[in-house]
């Protein structure tokens, strides 16, 4: 492969992890200020004595917080891939091994039955392994949080008529409503799983924003008390 097509991946993934760096800065200081902007609220209304807000004041200061840690969480995991210095190809397949490997333990105290099926073998490009993986382990995290005690998440993959890979994170569990699929992308609200595991919803938003600057195709289509299929789309 010539010298320019290196560097031509070697951009591309350079390009990538500046983006990242856009969203979280942004998204960062956004939450920095709720908590700095909620923390002078509670000030103002303890100085007033107007003891009646603070409880809901702190709780918000308290969600910001973790959004918070939660981005520089990503970030820093995002941020520890270091440059390309070749051009190559990941296997999907050793992508779902590793996801479902993390995964394992939380699924097997929960009952669930975690396993993939892919067609064929397919690869993908190393420019965008980041990206994937990313959006990968958060549908992945969402399925098992959201499927109960004796239930299934599958993860399968197959390629298209035009070449392009589709992904999909599959499960039985309790489903979303219409009303919330419709701002999943789109709202941060606080969520508790089937066993009570803590959300702040704020990891769709992140993989949206880090699809559409990465050129995948994201969709959702759930039923209440049927299950949920999230979808990737490579070209």
């Amino acid at each position: 492969m010539k010298l320019s097509e290196k560097e031509f991946i070697n951009e591309k993934f350079l390009n990538q992890q500046n983006q990242f760096r856009e969203i979280f800065q942004h998204d960062f200081l956004n939450y920095l200020n709720g908590v700095i902007g909620f923390s002078e609220l509670s000030i103002s209304d303890l100085n007033l004595m107007k003891m009646e807000n603070l409880t809901i004041y702190l709780d918000i200061i308290i969600e910001q917080a973790e959004n918070a840690k939660v981005l520089v969480s990503t970030f820093n995991s995002l941020s520890s891939s270091s440059c390309i210095n070749e051009f190559s190809k990941v296997s999907l397949l050793s992508c779902f091994d590793k996801l479902l490997s993390s995964h394992q333990e939380f699924a097997k105290r929960k009952g669930i039955e975690l396993s993939h099926y892919l067609d064929e073998e397919i690869f993908i490009d190393t420019a965008n392994e980041i990206s994937l993986c990313f959006i990968l382990n958060n549908f992945l995290t969402n399925s098992l949080k959201f499927t109960g005690q004796g239930g299934r998440v599958v993860l399968r993959s197959k390629r298209l008529s035009d070449g392009s890979v589709e992904i999909h994170v599959e499960d039985n569990g309790i489903g979303i409503s219409p009303d919330r699929l419709s701002e999943l992308f789109s709202d941060v609200v606080p969520i508790s799983g089937t066993d009570s595991e803590k959300g702040f919803g704020i990891g769709l938003k992140l993989c949206k924003k880090i699809a559409e600057r990465s050129g995948i195709k994201l969709t959702i289509e759930s039923e209440e008390n049927v299950g949920t299929v999230a979808k990737i789309l490579l070209k």
